[in-house]
Parts: structure tokens; C-alpha cells; sequence
């Protein structure tokens, strides 16, 4: 199929087909956009052979009018773990998605999916190449890569999906008939080619000594669908064959006033970095800022947008008048579409047994063997079966919402009754993985730490810092343990080309610090609001002297009458404004690397405290977080250094060897040492390697261990005794 024989110029086709950017070495994919950003297409994948986490994928229309979106469709894929590429036409009635992660070629080549999300058709890998391909295509264990730096999208030239391949050859597949079609139009029937021994391997596992018609049941199974399945398929490309265009679904025809009533359907899910993609466009008036400005207060819809452009989160400012309710819109934050984990984790907190033994004992029990073999272990982690099995079955889920509770409405009375069972439970998930090392039984110690990695992403993704914190916990919890694991000469009977897959599922780090400070700034609008009232004159603000004291009292500041007077005398105006401001340094601070955004942190800090002009609600209410961006940054570099080392074991069972550098990787963030700007350190030792970060000081010590990386390094490989 050479361009030479086309009606239409190659370059014409070309200039409508996007270059497929995201690829094997990306991670999983969780995201897509058609060209013209009207439709996304959220991926959240699925952890192999774990009942409950399939992937599935939802796609999202944008309203035409407002931020406001909709869910279009909703389902599982066929993939395993997740599409290596997707792509979304832009006007939704196709979705086709391109290969499996971490598998290439060797699974779901080719899908594509309708307007509806049902499954059009399923195309293997020999159902695209032919016999001059093969030689182009790259085989490893368990991977094959034949889709190295091609171009593919959909083309405007007729209804086609076009990929065209590094060394010149173009696939077709025309839309409407859901069949492969050559330069002139026709379609191509039937198999392309017979698929070469050393691929047959990778897609089959083994050949042995099958006839070839085995060979060509086996190859059809890959496409791994079911006989309704198959009878849709069938079904749609008869049918879309005679259509011009794909149905459309009800709800999409109604007028653009019923947008907003739409929108409201589906819970708003949580905010990425896509949220800032359009902010070069003014955002409509909301109800809040409405309310807003009914009050006199219109100098705050300014501050409004400000605050969105620096946190890429909107957060409504505060109304005297028509007071915010903060804690419905934390709610609305942490809201999600598809299946919630949540239950099953207010299951286990129900079902959980506290640990009343000894304290040294249970810390013991993190790594001694005699303590993990203690009859008081064993009985707790025999009363908490219950609660494990509902944890476990949580962790599996691709995400939780939380709905937090208030007795009076405000933020302050907010509680977070879980966090506590839930930390407890991962820390017996992670003694559960200890006992099963002892046992000789890795696959299970890391299906146990796998459960506390994905529980942690889905406890650290609430809005507040107390959230993230205990979140973060969990998962260095679960990393040390997954280090001690891949470190035992007893963990190289495991696969770590599958385990690898797991972890980049499983091992997805909580929401950011940066936004996580938005739930922080919330809290103070909060108190800000049923702090003053509006005065007898416009534009005048009095403070509830009695609230006030309450609530500095819980704060711990100075609330003699004098300090009152000078909190009177801030001004509510003034105490919004300087607010907002120092959150927003704190969010940019946090957004930068850590060699910079540290000693940020630390000068406001130091400005905060001895700076007579700082408004005393700033002093006394905005957290110091020095320390915890300083924990925050340690559990991210410990989550990336267990990933990085099972990386390098995975590299290991493939080649042979440890890789000379850790470039071999590419640009993937689990390579880069959070703590500076640059990667880990990392060399080979002979038969092994040393692996650390340069810590909190951001300077390399040589490998010279702190187990708490503030004075030298975090030394990660060899494991430290």
C-alpha cells in the first residue's frame, strides 16, 4: 500500500492526522481529547487478574455554553490494563484506542468503539500488517512495538481512521463499513499475512508442537470476546454500514439552555490539570459569584479568578450575605463518576478491630519476624479478617468519593472518623505481606502491598491536608515493605514484567499538595464568613466578637481582649485579601521543585511570623507547611524509587543484567529524584546497583544513609540495615 497509488496526495491526508504522542513508556493511559477539545476521554485502568478492576473508560462532552460537561458514555474496555494510545474524533461518534500497555502488539491492536461506547470491532495485530511489515517490527519478551513513532487519527478525507507506519505504509479502516481498505478504496479481506514464529511466541506464550489450525483458534481468542459480544459486533457493522451518521443519544438533542440541567446529572469529578487548559477564557457568572455581587462584594469575583489561574480550582469567595456552603463544594470536589470505593471502605472501618497490644510490639511487628509470628498479631489480624476483606475489595476499585460531614454546616466541625481504621488496616495489610515473606509466599506479600498502594492513592485524594497526609502514609507504608520484598533473593521467582504492569496500575500517587491547600484556603473563607456580618453601613463589616473567640481559641492564638480588639480592627476585607494572597504563594511554591519551592515556603513562613503588618486571622488560621511538604515530597520519592527498583528487576529478568544508566527509562517521572531537579543516583555495582536520593538538604552525600532524608541521603539500594 504505497502513497504512489492514492487518488489523493499523501501530504493531504497527512495534514488531517494527528501524531500520536503518548506511547508505551508514558504509563498508563489515563486521558484523551478529540482535536478540538470538545470531547475527553477519561481512562482509569484496570489491575490484571484482580476481581473488581477492570478498565473502563468514560467519555465527556463539553457544554458549548459553560465549564459545565457531560458523560456521554461509560464502560469496561477489552484491555487488560489500559490502551497504550486513544483517540477521540471530534464529534464524538468514535473512540478507537491502539494496543495494550506494556504488551504493545501483542493484545488489542486496534478497537474502536461508537457513539454509544459499544464495541464496533476488535482487529489483531496480523489483521493490519502484511508480509513487508513484519520485518519492521520490534519483538521482546511479552511486547511487541510496531507502532514506533507513527502517525494515526482520524483523517478528514472520508470516514477512515488512518496509522501510518514509521517506514511508510499506510492502515486504513473505513468507519462506515468497519473494514480495512487499501489505496484504492477496497476492501481487504481476510487475514494479511501468516504471522512470523519469534511474534506467534510473544501472542501465544508458546508453540510447541500445535497443528495450525490450534495456532489460528488461539490467535483468534486474543480478541477476547465474549459470544454477545461478538454478536453486537456483528450486528453494528451491519447496521452502520447503511448509515450515514452513528445515532445519537436523547439527551444530546436537547437545546443548549438544558446544558446546566444536564451537567448537574453526573457528580463533578476531581480536578487535573486539564482544568486550567482554557482559562485564557473568561468563565461564566456562577450562582455564587451572582450572589456575590447582589451583596456589594464584586471585588471579590476578581479575587475569584485570580485564585483559579494560580490552583487550576475554582473556589467560590465568601458571601456575608448568602453564606457558601464550603463543605457541599469539598463534597462536590471529591465526587466521581462510575463505580465508588467508598462503601466498601465505610464496610471495613465498621468491621475494624483496634490494635490494644503493646505498642513496641505492633511497631515491631513492621519487620521482625519473631513479633509477626506473635500470638497477639496473629489474633488481630484474625479479628480484623472482616475489615481486610471489605479493604481489599476497596482497593481494587479505580476511585473513591468521599462525602465528609458537618453537625453545623461549617468546616470546622467537619470529621474525618475513617482515616484513623483505614491507617490501621493498611498497616495490617502491610504485616499480612510480611508474614507471607516469611512463608516463602512473594506473590502474596506483593498483592498485599499492592492493596495498601492503591488504597493510599484513594485516601490521599480527599481535599484536605489531614487526608493527604494519612494517604501518603500508607503508600511509604506499603513502598518500604515493597523494597524489603524485591530485595529478598526469594522475590526472583516473581515476574516482573507482570509486576511491573501492577504497580503503575495500583501505585498512582494521591491528589497534589497544591491542591490539596485549596481545601486548607476553604477553610479560612469559611470562617471568614460566619466571623463578620455586614455592618449598618454599606460597605462596613462587623466581627461576631464571641465566634471569634471560640474559634482563635481552638486555634491556639491569643484571645485576651486586646488581641480581639486588633483582630476587630484587620477588617474583613483586608483579611480575604491578604489571605488570598499568601495562599497563592503557597500554591505556586508548592507547584515548583522542591530546591526552590522549600526555601519559598520557608521565607514566608519566617515573613508570617515576625512581620508586625500581617493581618492576625493570616497568623493565627494559615498553616505552617514546611513540614509537611517536606513529608509529602519524601513519600513521593520513596513511591517512585519502588517503582524505579522494580523497573530495574524487570530490565534485569529481560536482559540479563542491570541497565549501564537509568536513561534506558526515558523520560518517565519515576526516574527523577523529587528532592532535586535531576534523576536518582544511580550506578552499577558489579552484579548490582546502588539507588538513593539526595534528600531534604538537596545534596549528594555520597550515598550516606538518614533513614529520614533530611541531613543526608535516602538511600534505597542496597536496602539499609
Amino acid at each position: 500500500m504505497s502513497c504512489a497509488g492514492r487518488v489523493v496526495p499523501c501530504m493531504a491526508v497527512l495534514l488531517a492526522v494527528a501524531i500520536a504522542a503518548a506511547g508505551e513508556d508514558s504509563g498508563p493511559l489515563r486521558k484523551a481529547t478529540s482535536e478540538n477539545k470538545r470531547f475527553e476521554l477519561r481512562v482509569d485502568p484496570g489491575r490484571p487478574g484482580r476481581v473488581g478492576r477492570s478498565c473502563t473508560a468514560t467519555l465527556y462532552e463539553q457544554g458549548e455554553r459553560s465549564r459545565m460537561r457531560r458523560r456521554v458514555w461509560e464502560r469496561v474496555l477489552v484491555n487488560d490494563a489500559a490502551p497504550c494510545r486513544a483517540f477521540v474524533r471530534d464529534d464524538g461518534h468514535f473512540v478507537v484506542t491502539l494496543d495494550e500497555f506494556r504488551r504493545g502488539g501483542a493484545r488489542h491492536a486496534l478497537v474502536i468503539y461508537g457513539a454509544h461506547g459499544e464495541l464496533l470491532r476488535h482487529f489483531l495485530l496480523q489483521d493490519l500488517l502484511d508480509a513487508s511489515d513484519w520485518t519492521h517490527v520490534r519483538v521482546a519478551p511479552r511486547q511487541i512495538t510496531w507502532l514506533e513513532k507513527a502517525r494515526c487519527g482520524f483523517s478528514d478525507v472520508g470516514e477512515q481512521f488512518v496509522v501510518e507506519l514509521q517506514w511508510g505504509r499506510v492502515i486504513r479502516v473505513d468507519l462506515k463499513t468497519l473494514q480495512l481498505i487499501g489505496d484504492d478504496g477496497r476492501v481487504i479481506v481476510g487475514v494479511i499475512t501468516e504471522v512470523p514464529s519469534d511474534v506467534l511466541v510473544q501472542l501465544l506464550g508458546h508453540l510447541e508442537e500445535d497443528g495450525e489450525q490450534v495456532v489460528a483458534d488461539r490467535l483468534a481468542d486474543l480478541a477476547e470476546l465474549t459470544p454477545e459480544q461478538r454478536a453486537q459486533t456483528e450486528a453494528i457493522a451491519e447496521r452502520i454500514s447503511s448509515v450515514d451518521e452513528p445515532p445519537v443519544e436523547d439527551d444530546e438533542a436537547q437545546p443548549a439552555d438544558d446544558a446546566a440541567a444536564v451537567a448537574t446529572e453526573t457528580p463533578p469529578t476531581r480536578p487535573t490539570d486539564a482544568a486550567v487548559a482554557d482559562l485564557d477564557e473568561p468563565a461564566e457568572t456562577q450562582p455564587e459569584e451572582e450572589a456575590i455581587a447582589s451583596s456589594d462584594e464584586s471585588w471579590l469575583i476578581e479575587l475569584a479568578e485570580e485564585t483559579l489561574v494560580r490552583s487550576g480550582i475554582t473556589i467560590p469567595m465568601p458571601n456575608l450575605a448568602s453564606p457558601v456552603d464550603y463543605v457541599g463544594w469539598l463534597n462536590a470536589m471529591g465526587g466521581i463518576d462510575g463505580p465508588d470505593a467508598a462503601p466498601l471502605y465505610e464496610q471495613a472501618c465498621e468491621r475494624h478491630v483496634e490494635w490494644k497490644g503493646s505498642t513496641d510490639l505492633g511497631a515491631a511487628a513492621m519487620g521482625d519476624a519473631e513479633a509477626l509470628d506473635s500470638p497477639e498479631i496473629t489474633a488481630w489480624l484474625d479479628a480484623n479478617a472482616a475489615a481486610l476483606t471489605a479493604f481489599r475489595d476497596a482497593s481494587q476499585f479505580s476511585a473513591k468519593g468521599w462525602e465528609l460531614h458537618s453537625d453545623d454546616g461549617s468546616m470546622l466541625e467537619i470529621r474525618l472518623p475513617s482515616l484513623s481504621p483505614l491507617r490501621s488496616l493498611a498497616r495490617a495489610s502491610v504485616i499480612e505481606g510480611r508474614r507471607a515473606m516469611l512463608a516463602d509466599d512473594p506473590g502474596h506479600a506483593a498483592d498485599r502491598y499492592l492493596d495498601v498502594l492503591a488504597a493510599g492513592a484513594h485516601v490521599g485524594s480527599g481535599m484536605t491536608i489531614i487526608e493527604n497526609l494519612v494517604g501518603m502514609s500508607m503508600q511509604e507504608m506499603a513502598a518500604e515493605a515493597w523494597l524489603d520484598l524485591v530485595a529478598n533473593s526469594d522475590a526472583d521467582t516473581l515476574d516482573y514484567g507482570e509486576l511491573v504492569i501492577q504497580a503503575e496500575v495500583a501505585y498512582t500517587p494521591p491528589r497534589s499538595s497544591a491542591e490539596c491547600l485549596q481545601g486548607e484556603r476553604a477553610f479560612f473563607l469559611d470562617s471568614m464568613q460566619r466571623l463578620w456580618k455586614p455592618g449598618s453601613e454599606a460597605g462596613q463589616y462587623e466581627l461576631d466578637k464571641e465566634k471569634a473567640t471560640t474559634l482563635l481559641t481552638l486555634a491556639d492564638a491569643d484571645v485576651a481582649d486586646s488581641e480581639i480588639a486588633r483582630y476587630e480592627n484587620a477588617g474583613y476585607v483586608d483579611s480575604v485579601v491578604q489571605a488570598n494572597a499568601v495562599y497563592d504563594v503557597m500554591t505556586e511554591a508548592l507547584s515548583i521543585p522542591y530546591t526552590g519551592s522549600a526555601k519559598h515556603l520557608a521565607e514566608l513562613e519566617r515573613q508570617l511570623n515576625s512581620d508586625s503588618n500581617v493581618n492576625p486571622f493570616v497568623r493565627a488560621f494559615v498553616p505552617s507547611l514546611a513540614n509537611y511538604h517536606f513529608a509529602a515530597t519524601r513519600a513521593e520519592t520513596i513511591r517512585r524509587a519502588a517503582l524505579l527498583t522494580t523497573h530495574l528487576k524487570s530490565y534485569r529478568q529481560q536482559h540479563g543484567a542491570y541497565p549501564e544508566s537509568l536513561e534506558v527509562f526515558g523520560g518517565r517521572d519515576f526516574v527523577a529524584d523529587p528532592f532535586s531537579e535531576g534523576l536518582f543516583a544511580y550506578g552499577r555495582d558489579g552484579d548490582d546497583f546502588h539507588l538513593y536520593s539526595v534528600g531534604g538538604n538537596g545534596l549528594d552525600d555520597a550515598g550516606v544513609p538518614d533513614r529520614k532524608g533530611k541531613k543526608n541521603d535516602l538511600v534505597f539500594w542496597p536496602r539499609p540495615e
